[in-house]
């Protein structure tokens, strides 16, 4: 009996030993966190499954899961704020899998997190200098959705992309303009010239040009003449 006993506490002792020895072994297997991850990302605990895809993606970069896994990531990124993330796996995603049938998704939320990471597109409503703005968001938005119109002309996403270009444009310009007419106020009107001449020659289709036009003609400026 004595000796039955020891033969089980020996086992035991031998058992936690390597488990100490090799932490590994008390990780869950690739299935075990797919599945865990999945429950977190239906319950819209985005930041518990983040911790899940992300050891996923860490420990098991080529297996079944490899391709969902960044593809979840990247929206779990995007639901908890973490837009250079979103960018980042975005551009690992596509750089992998240029022809995977999820590609334009991954180019679709480069321009989504660029585009919801641009606060500055109503600080134009804050007082302040108007030339301080970081609008480094919204230029990277109109590039990640440009690209997407080219590259994926039979995505899903062009219609809402089309339409937040569109937006990220007008917005823009209408940026310039306010600064344009900071500058008037300041008294530097070669500078406010300079800025209204933007607006007409990189948004000329965008509403803010007709307004340019008009700062141009005040200040005594002939568009065709070189500053």
């Amino acid at each position: 009996m004595i000796t039955r006993t020891f033969s089980i506490v020996l086992v035991a002792s031998l058992i936690t030993a390597c488990t100490i020895l090799d932490p590994e072994s008390n990780l869950q297997s690739e299935q075990q966190l797919w599945e865990s991850s999945q429950g977190h990302m239906n319950g819209g605990r985005f930041v518990e499954a983040i911790n899940l895809l992300e050891e996923l993606d860490r420990r098991f970069p080529f297996g079944q899961y490899a391709d969902r896994t960044q593809l979840d990531l990247i929206f779990a990124y995007f639901k908890a704020s973490k837009f250079d993330l979103v960018r980042r796996i975005a551009d690992r995603f596509i750089r992998l899998n240029p022809n995977h049938p999820e590609a334009d998704y991954g180019q679709y939320m480069k321009g989504l997190s660029s585009y919801a990471s641009n606060d500055s597109l109503i600080s134009r409503y804050l007082p302040g200098d108007e030339t301080g703005r970081d609008l480094g968001g919204a230029r990277k938005a109109i590039n990640d959705f440009k690209l997407l119109l080219e590259r994926y002309p039979e995505s899903e996403f062009i219609e809402d992309a089309t339409l937040r270009l569109i937006y990220v444009r007008n917005q823009l310009a209408e940026y310039e303009v306010n600064v344009s007419r900071y500058y008037i106020r300041r008294g530097a009107y070669l500078a406010a010239a300079n800025r209204a001449r933007e607006v007409v020659e990189g948004y000329p289709s965008t509403p803010a040009t007709i307004d340019a036009l008009i700062i141009m003609h005040l200040i005594g400026i002939n568009f065709d003449l070189r500053i």
